[in-house]
């Protein structure tokens, strides 16, 4: 084997890139997409791996929002990715390499050899972390504002909001919370900091809203063990529901 071929060998990404790579891939993770100096930031889903055996050729992503960005893309193919994943945001840069059709079209982005882990908690962290449902929703204020969690975990929880809370994001102020778990007539108040924003990504009934993580920062055992009966909750009907398939 030359030098070359050892070079193209390990010059691509390691394989817990490629772990978590397929992990945010499975579901459709949201992204914020960075054009070279556009102050413009640029949104969209990844839709899938295009695979080869065991290896990642491209990313797959949806077009872009605002359609500007998708001609953009053509004059300037750099970009930086950044999006939140299990409590964590992250962020890798690559570029723009092609368009694939379909019913659909995608853009294909080439495969990062490194993703930075940029804030929150580590996706391998060991809480257990539950999507809510429209049955049992997780309801808290915040700014007297009331919101509903989409998913909880003992670490946090995260939601999507028309509220602007990036100075809370950038500051790291602790506030509370005043969190409601209905399905157990619960109500508790938690102490808390955002720990991700990230504006206008997420579009709800023609609403573009932000995507907000908050970090529990002080959790008592009752608190604690209500936030964890409802994760058990979720799923033992996630349980019942692939068996009844």
């Amino acid at each position: 084997m030359g030098i070359t071929d050892f070079l193209k060998r390990n010059t691509g990404p390691d394989e817990n890139t490629k772990a978590h790579l397929k992990e945010i891939s499975i579901g459709n993770t949201e992204i914020n997409i960075h054009i070279g100096k556009e102050k413009t930031l640029f949104s969209s889903t990844i839709v899938e791996l295009d695979m080869v055996g065991d290896e990642i050729q491209s990313i797959l992503i949806d077009t872009l929002i605002p359609e500007s960005g998708n001609e953009l893309l053509k004059k300037n193919p750099n970009i930086l990715v950044a999006y939140f994943f299990r409590g964590a945001s992250y962020k890798f840069e690559c570029k723009f390499t092609g368009i694939r059709k379909g019913k659909y079209d995608s853009l294909k982005l080439s495969v990062p050899t490194k993703i930075l882990k940029t804030g929150g908690q580590s996706y391998e962290r060991s809480s257990f972390r539950a999507a809510t449902t429209m049955f049992a929703p997780i309801l808290f204020t915040i700014n007297d504002i009331e919101e509903k969690a989409s998913d909880i975990s003992t670490g946090g929880l995260s939601f999507n909001t028309l509220q602007n809370l990036e100075l809370l994001h950038a500051t790291g102020e602790e506030f509370d919370i005043d969190l409601k778990i209905p399905s157990q007539n619960v109500e508790m108040t938690l102490a808390a900091k955002v720990c991700l924003f990230l504006p206008r990504v997420v579009t709800v009934k023609n609403q573009r809203k932000n995507r907000c993580a908050l970090q529990f920062t002080k959790l008592r055992l009752p608190e604690e063990e209500a936030i964890s009966q409802y994760i058990m909750e979720r799923q033992r009907e996630d349980l019942q529901k692939t068996r009844a398939e």
